[in-house]
């Protein structure tokens, strides 16, 4: 094998590698994924000067950014096909992004009235999903083997 050949698949190797980290870090998670991301203007590289249109201090210029809150989570709690406590009633408007995680000690599967959305939630585990509120009303949010009511889903205009 030639040294341009070595030197070919050494290149590939590290494109494949850092292809399946850019792919990893990408992750659904939805802590993250939600999160802005601020860049700034790399500085001049030349140390004393300024390039030029460019004002002497480009941060008294340029607005703060602010960091952004992390995403409004609401965590429902499941113990024995039932609420933990008195089912809650979970206030979004339209056009938000509602995050819904459950926590149970036994495996259900949770019916999210009005979307007609379904999340299986393992036994001693969590599952989490999240979808646009683009339906207004009042809507139950039942553990879907018994019909019990977990928390009532408030989507107001």
């Amino acid at each position: 094998m030639s040294p341009g050949q070595r030197i070919a698949i050494l290149l590939a190797a590290v494109v494949v590698l850092a292809g399946g980290f850019l792919l990893a870090s990408c992750s659904d998670d939805d802590e993250k994924d939600d999160a802005a991301q601020t860049t700034q203007p790399a500085p001049p590289s030349t140390v004393g000067e300024t390039a030029p249109n460019e004002p002497e201090n480009p941060a008294a210029t340029t607005p703060a950014t602010t960091e952004q809150p992390p995403p409004r989570v609401e965590t429902i709690q499941i113990r024995d096909k039932k609420a933990v406590g008195e089912p809650k009633t979970l206030k979004f408007d339209s056009g938000e992004t509602v995050r819904l995680r459950f926590e149970s000690n036994v495996a259900e599967e949770v019916h999210i009235h009005g979307y007609d959305k379904y999340v299986q939630v393992p036994a001693d585990g969590s599952a989490r999903t999240r979808f646009k509120a683009d339906a207004d009303g009042i809507f139950e949010i039942e553990a879907h083997s018994t019909g019990e009511l977990l928390a009532k889903l408030q989507v107001s205009p």
